[in-house]
């Protein structure tokens, strides 16, 4: 097994599998995302991802399942979009106002299913903990979305969640 990072058709084949997973819940064929490759040459960079541990395959006949290794390096690749300035100043504001921590993971959660017309979750970790450095929503089929949870220590969480209704991914 090579060492290094992933070359652009890797990671571009990698992430299709990823985006593809997310949008189905299902394992993921070469040939649902054949566009510009061959099916047979995806079929090859999806063994080599793999046995570089990115990828897993249920069974023979399956197709792939992005593993935690995928999903971390997929949420690396995400880039994201500043706060506008009036929404964090509103959050400082309503979030200084509490007097406690609890209050505030209540007002937070609100600020945020406000401020994207979605799910808030705020969560207190205890100071022994895991610190909380990023968390993902991705919009899947069916009714559910697949939060990610990074830590600061690089540690990726993932759990699918079943919504009263369908949940779009803006």
């Amino acid at each position: 097994m090579r060492e290094g990072a992933l070359n652009a058709r890797e990671q571009d084949i990698l992430h299709s599998i990823v985006r593809t997973y997310i949008q189905t819940g299902e394992p993921v064929s070469s040939k649902s995302i054949a566009r510009r490759l061959s099916p047979a040459s995806i079929r090859n960079v999806m063994a080599e991802l793999a046995d570089e541990g990115y990828l897993s395959q249920p069974h023979t006949s399956a197709g792939r399942v992005p593993t935690e290794k995928a999903f971390r390096n997929y949420v690396k690749s995400l880039t994201a979009r500043p706060m506008p300035p009036a929404d964090a100043e509103r959050m400082r504001i309503e979030l200084t106002s509490e007097d406690s921590v609890e209050r505030r993971l209540e007002r937070t959660s609100r600020i945020l299913t406000e401020l994207t017309l979605n799910v808030g979750i705020a969560a207190a970790l205890p100071s022994t903990a895991q610190v909380l450095d990023r968390i993902e929503l991705l919009a899947l089929a069916d009714r559910r979305v697949l939060m990610i949870l990074v830590t600061a220590d690089h540690m990726v969480h993932n759990r699918v969640v079943m919504m009263d209704e369908q949940a779009s991914q803006d």
